[in-house]
């Protein structure tokens, strides 16, 4: 019995694509890098929206140099197929850190931060805790709706 499952998994081996290791690496950092990028614009429009030059900061450099990163890497084959996911065991915690800024930045006395110097997580955690705040999506505290009659209102 142990050998008919030794050649099953030999077989499997067998059949299974090779994997090109530089290129499952060379997609994961354009993901990367692409993901950065929305990230970046996710906090440029935020500055606009506050009414702050994004200039002024280091995410339009920052941009610009994970621009060229992106456009250096080789294209994705068509053909190319991912590997299989793993969870990501490194636990940088790096979101626990967004959110201690972004708690620390809710305060309206806490000054914003230095512009010209703030990384982009500092940056991302004073954009998003400075927004204008949008409707309650609790019903109860919303204010009702108007009345309509969908029968007599043509423009609904």
């Amino acid at each position: 019995m142990s050998s008919r499952r030794h050649r099953v998994a030999r077989v499997a081996a067998a059949t299974r694509p090779r994997r090109d290791g530089q290129l499952d690496m060379d997609v994961a950092r354009r993901e990367r890098l692409e993901k950065s990028l929305a990230l970046f614009d996710v906090i440029r429009d935020g500055l606009v929206r506050l009414g702050i030059d994004p200039e002024r900061t280091s995410v339009p450099q920052r941009a610009r140099e994970l621009g060229a990163q992106l456009a250096e890497l080789p294209p994705i084959p068509e053909d190319y197929v991912p590997p299989p996911e793993t969870p990501d065991e490194r636990g940088r915690g790096g979101p626990s850190s967004i959110v201690r800024l972004y708690t620390r930045f809710r305060d309206p006395a806490t000054p914003p931060p230095d512009f010209e110097t703030a990384p982009p997580a500092e940056l991302l955690a004073y954009v998003v805790a400075r927004a204008p705040k949008k409707a309650s999506r609790n019903a109860k505290d919303d204010p009702p709706a108007p009345a309509c009659d969908v029968a007599r209102d043509p423009s609904v």
